[in-house]
């Protein structure tokens, strides 16, 4: 049985500069993960996917409020390469856990 599904618009997220080579969501849905290269570009959320950045920032986004909560910028690693959340609670105050991100100097850094 084919499914017929239409996806909306629902947010568009301004601030990196260059192309965005990957994105997370947490598992709550409440964050939203985007690392990135650095001239006008626009991120389009449509639906839960990886993807990550070249402008070496990650930026980690309020999905309710459509806001940037913090900015990492890490030009030192190169591009970032890959984003991941994990189940991994290191604050209990702080349900959505932890991220993994991967850089194209062959790092891995967990926060």
């Amino acid at each position: 049985m084919l499914i017929s599904m239409q996806f909306m618009l629902k947010h568009t997220l301004i601030r990196h500069t260059k192309l965005i080579n990957a994105l997370s969501i947490s598992s709550d849905g409440a964050l939203l993960l985007s690392g990135g290269l650095a001239l006008s570009s626009h991120l389009v959320l449509l639906t839960h996917f990886p993807l990550a950045a070249d402008d070496g920032y990650v930026i980690v986004w309020d999905m309710e409020s459509e806001r940037e909560v913090q900015n990492l910028y890490l030009p030192f690693n190169g591009p970032v390469c890959a984003l991941v959340w994990t189940p991994l609670n290191v604050n209990p105050d702080f349900a959505t856990g932890a991220f993994a991100m991967a850089s194209a100097d062959g790092s891995v850094q967990l926060y």
